[in-house]
């Protein structure tokens, strides 16, 4: 029984790896562009949401690709709170568009109370492929 926990317990470790934000092992997809960005606090969670386009002329991102940002205080970025990633399910072929939306929310051991930070800001916005 103790294998198994230990076994379980590797894999989670090694599964958490490849989900660290900002993490210099994956591809990143250059040819997208941002736009119609919006961010919410709702009160539990902060909430990041958008357009996202393919725009090269040539090339297609295949499914599945992910959508990264990063979370901070307030716009001097010098303290960051957290970030949060999405895993987009389909593909984007020249031109084409999608929405997306990432929810950042402080895990349960946190003392950070997102209503401390009303003028809360998001960064480090980019795609990327595992």
């Amino acid at each position: 029984m103790k294998f198994i926990y230990i076994i379980l317990v590797l894999a989670s470790i090694f599964a958490c790896k490849n989900n660290i934000i900002g993490s210099t092992e994956v591809t990143e997809i250059t040819y997208v562009e941002f736009s119609q960005i919006n961010n919410y606090n709702n009160g539990a969670w902060f909430e990041v949401t958008g357009h996202i386009k393919n725009i090269s002329a040539t090339q297609t991102i295949p499914s599945s690709w992910h959508i990264e940002c990063q979370f901070y205080a307030d716009d001097t970025k010098v303290l960051k709170l957290g970030g949060e990633n999405t895993i987009v399910y389909i593909p984007l072929e020249s031109e084409q568009s999608t929405i997306w939306t990432i929810r950042w929310l402080p895990g349960t051991n946190s003392n950070i109370n997102i209503n401390d930070f009303p003028d809360w800001t998001y960064d480090d916005l980019r795609a990327y492929l595992k």
